[in-house]
């Protein structure tokens, strides 16, 4: 299937088992990408069910599945510790979101479900058929 997510497309691609598992589901599962830009950048996926915080601006995929997608700014320092470690606690980035994060939307999601999880992944390459 083929949704516009900030005015671009993005193909997603459901496994088997995930077309089934959303099939049997009373509610809506949204499937939220995060791209966040800081010392390195980090992708993942966050499933969670309608209803939760920040979903305003889902875009329906089906009528079982919902997608976000953000894009953020890292504002911790960038440190070479080897412990990881700040003054006796973890060093806790904070977030911003982007401006215009259509700049970032990927072209590609994939949802799987297996071993009663959610997984996902997303890209920007074209990813094979």
């Amino acid at each position: 299937m083929r949704i516009d997510l900030h005015q671009k497309p993005l193909d997603i691609r459901l496994t088997r088992s995930a077309e089934a598992t959303l099939a049997a589901r009373a509610g809506t599962l949204i499937a939220e990408m995060e791209l966040i830009f800081g010392c390195l950048i980090r992708k993942r996926i966050i499933f969670r069910e309608l209803g939760a915080i920040g979903e305003a601006d889902a875009t329906p995929a089906s009528d079982r599945l919902a997608v976000r997608f953000v894009a953020l700014m890292s504002r911790a320092a960038c440190t070479l510790t080897d412990s990881g470690q700040e003054k006796g606690g973890l060093i806790k980035p904070t977030h911003e979101p982007l401006e215009n994060p259509g700049r970032y939307v990927p072209r590609w999601l994939m949802i799987d479900f297996r071993k009663g999880q959610w997984h996902g992944e997303f890209g920007y390459a074209q990813a094979a058929a």
